[in-house]
């Protein structure tokens, strides 16, 4: 798959965000049990704020996905890829997350009660402060993996099964896998149903709005113009090809970018798309008309921030947004140590001193100011 193209497709993350808006998700349902083998590619999709409970999303692809604040009780994420995936403030009661790629997942103060972690990978998953009760683990194992001990009221409220555990993601660490039964989707192109010989599968379409009784279908003006907003406005594009060990990092930090937007700007300023093509990551901005320059300049003081080049208080003033930018960016150095660490065991000798973490950090950073903080390089000083 390090080859293969792996994209937003469009035409599935239309029908969620339709469904999302209408608080209705039984189109989307309905579509998946037509067509259990679909592979359902909603890499970088927003789905801040969607109302998506209940929601089958049984081996989605949501790598890089924002769903801050995104309602998803009893969903289900069984064998879903959530790396890189935004999580914040999201409700995830009773969700069936078995199987599923939480690496790194930021879950810190979400609502996880009666969740199920069977065969979960949650390798450096932050749980603090999340509410845990009737979550199911596979066994208290589990809680050696995780980012930060958890506190004594949440081991107790959780339940540990004392089962095995299949640990099917843990060779594919740092390379995209696609879930089982799972076949590639390139963006609205060829589907997997056409793949395999049969008719494409189509997704139903949006519900229109009944007909007036003067013969004319109404037209939904605030609906049309939020999907002509971006079309043909400036784009800021950066790409960058990761190493393994700051793959999962890097993809955590850009895809960040979306809710430091909103935070500063609200939800009219831009539309953030991130793409993954092997180790390569893609970060698309569209802009509003006249806001290019506006937008680059955040994108370039956001990875000051990052890179230890600016102060958080002077980038975000609002105080709870800089301690939730403070408590990535915590969580992110914590990845690049534990991933260079990882790494170094499959190293050569000679080559452990690459792994050295605040060296990795280091190339990390100046990665992120060369590819990304192309007009400032010289006058920042970066």
């Amino acid at each position: 798959m390090d080859k293969a193209e792996t994209k937003l497709n469009r035409t599935q993350y239309d029908l969620l965000r339709h469904c999302s808006e209408t608080k209705n998700i039984s189109d989307w349902n309905a579509w998946r049990g037509e067509h259990p083998k679909s592979a359902i590619q909603l890499v970088g999709a927003d789905f801040a704020n969607a109302a998506l409970a209940k929601a089958d999303l049984e081996r989605a692809d949501l790598r890089a996905a924002n769903l801050q604040s995104a309602a998803l009780a009893d969903a289900n994420l069984k064998d879903a890829n959530l790396k890189g995936a935004l999580l914040f403030k999201a409700d995830l009661r009773n969700v069936d997350f078995q199987g599923a790629f939480l690496y790194g997942a930021d879950l810190n103060g979400v609502n996880l009660e009666g969740a199920n972690f069977f065969d979960a990978e949650l390798t450096l998953a932050d749980l603090r402060g999340a509410k845990l009760s009737g979550l199911r683990f596979d066994s208290k194992a589990v809680l050696d993996e995780l980012a930060h001990p958890l506190s004594e009221k949440q081991i107790a409220s959780a339940v540990f099964a004392d089962r095995p555990r299949r640990k099917k993601h843990v060779a594919s660490l740092y390379e995209e896998q696609p879930p089982e039964d799972a076949v590639e989707q390139p963006m609205d192109t060829v589907s997997a149903d056409t793949r395999r010989g049969e008719a494409p599968a189509q997704l139903p379409p949006a519900k229109a709005p009944a007909e007036p009784h003067g013969g004319e279908t109404p037209v939904d003006h605030q609906r049309v113009d939020a999907q002509a907003k971006y079309q043909d406005v400036p784009s800021i594009v950066r790409t960058i090809v990761f190493d393994q060990e700051n793959f999962q990092p890097g993809i955590s930090i850009l895809s960040y970018f979306g809710e430091i937007l909103r935070q500063k700007y609200g939800d009219n300023k831009a539309n953030v798309l991130i793409e993954l093509e092997g180790l390569k990551v893609q970060l698309t901005v569209k802009t509003t008309e006249g806001e290019k320059r506006v937008v680059e300049k955040a994108l370039e003081d956001y990875i000051g921030v990052v890179a230890g080049r600016q102060q958080i208080a002077a980038f975000l003033h609002e105080p709870l947004a800089g301690l939730a930018l403070k408590k990535k960016l915590d969580l992110v150095h914590l990845e690049l140590q534990q991933t260079a660490a990882l790494l170094s065991f499959h190293k050569a000798p000679e080559d452990n001193a690459v792994a050295n973490s605040e060296d990795n950090a280091q190339r990390f950073h100046k990665m992120l100011l060369e590819k990304i903080c192309i007009s400032r390089l010289e006058t920042m000083g970066f």
